[in-house]
């Protein structure tokens, strides 16, 4: 496989030592299904064996929960899976619809140099699906906090103000320094008309920032301009000589920033300040938005309080019962969402069924939190 997506989060071994291993793919196959047959994984080199002559086949609805210690191959039969690693031999047979119908995802997920909506939607286009679609997703990853930061929400007038809330204050404060209460009037007249061309928002943005926000939001900005005067004394005795050519200044400058701080902020992925848990909740939006048929989630809930993790892989499993997916865990209680456990040890890939209401297995101390 070589597309691009499934390159996201894993990357392939050193080209050295054997590459017997034979990935077939029917990407329009009607059928879901993953055949991993007499699988031996070596070391880039063949200095060391992790797994000797595996066996594994899954279909639609089968869900699989890979455990082990640190190098017994649990990432590296993901991607030999995603035909990312060649070194040793057997054979790999994977059918799917599509090749955009599977999808993988690490602990550590890199976000694409795109808004919110193109994260989401990854590797999909970002009018793949509607705004609805992009809010309820959020919604069932447990993270409406950031529903205001899709593109659409981003431009309306009252989140700019908050988004940009800082910068605006700075901005205001330094234009405004040495204007007189009494040249009030012609300074925000000045703005309000500088505002009213110059304001914008990032190219990406800007089908969603109508005429209507672009006029409420310099309203807000003049309203919170005369704000700055009215705390001010009328015998102020600092005087400017053309408080409307200030204004006007003042208004090309905040537009300006007003810009750089939602491009900074709102636009680009590998710029978000997110904690490893929001992150990993972006992950649970991607999948819920895009509903694949086979999933490689690599250790998707390591950064989330046990409590999320097992909402999440509820809803996961509710919601898409169909779906097969491959999924390494580090907390022992997620073992039950899955069908099948395979836990490596030994070079051995060991599949077990995971019975219902089963009670949890050790991982030897894999997982951080106490269920």
């Amino acid at each position: 496989m070589n597309d691009k997506n499934l390159k996201e989060d894993f990357t392939p071994p050193a080209a050295t030592g054997a590459h017997d291993i034979k990935v077939l793919e029917r990407p329009n196959s009607a059928e879901t299904s993953l055949k991993i047959v007499d699988l031996t994984l070596e070391v880039p080199g063949g200095q060391d064996v992790l797994i000797h002559k595996g066996n594994l086949h899954l279909q639609s609805g089968d869900r699989i929960a890979l455990t082990g210690a640190n190098g017994s191959g649990k990432s590296s039969l993901f991607r030999v899976s995603m035909g990312l690693w060649n070194s040793g031999n057997g054979s790999v047979k994977i059918k799917g619809q599509n090749q955009k119908d599977i999808f993988c995802a690490s602990q550590q997920s890199r976000m694409p140099d795109t808004m919110l909506d193109g994260m989401l939607a990854y590797p999909h286009p970002a009018d793949t699906f509607t705004p609805e679609q992009y809010e309820s997703a959020l919604r069932e990853a447990d993270y409406e906090d950031i529903i205001p930061q899709l593109p659409w929400n981003a431009v309306k007038a009252d989140n700019i103000m908050r988004f940009c809330e800082k910068v605006i204050s700075k901005t205001l404060a330094e234009a405004t320094a040495t204007i007189t209460a009494q040249q009030a009037n012609a300074f925000i007249k000045g703005m309000s008309t500088a505002l009213e061309k110059h304001l914008a928002v990032p190219r990406m943005a800007t089908a969603y920032f109508t005429g209507s926000e672009k006029t409420l939001l310099a309203k807000n900005l003049t309203s919170a301009a005369t704000a700055q005067f009215e705390k001010r004394s009328a015998d102020n005795t600092s005087s400017l000589m053309l408080p409307r050519r200030a204004g006007k200044k003042a208004g090309e400058k905040l537009a300006m920033n007003i810009l750089r701080e939602l491009d900074n902020n709102l636009v680009r992925g590998g710029r978000l300040k997110l904690s490893g848990g929001q992150v990993q909740k972006l992950v649970f939006g991607r999948i819920f938005l895009q509903k694949p048929k086979i999933m490689f989630l690599d250790e998707v809930t390591s950064a989330l309080h046990p409590e999320t993790a097992h909402n999440l892989y509820e809803k996961l499993v509710q919601k898409l019962p169909d779906s097969m997916i491959i999924g390494i865990i580090h907390d022992d209680s997620l073992i039950k969402f899955f069908t099948k456990h395979a836990d490596l040890r030994d070079k051995q890939l060991t599949v077990k069924p995971v019975e219902k209401d089963a009670k949890p297995v050790s991982l030897c101390g894999q997982c951080p939190y106490k269920p």
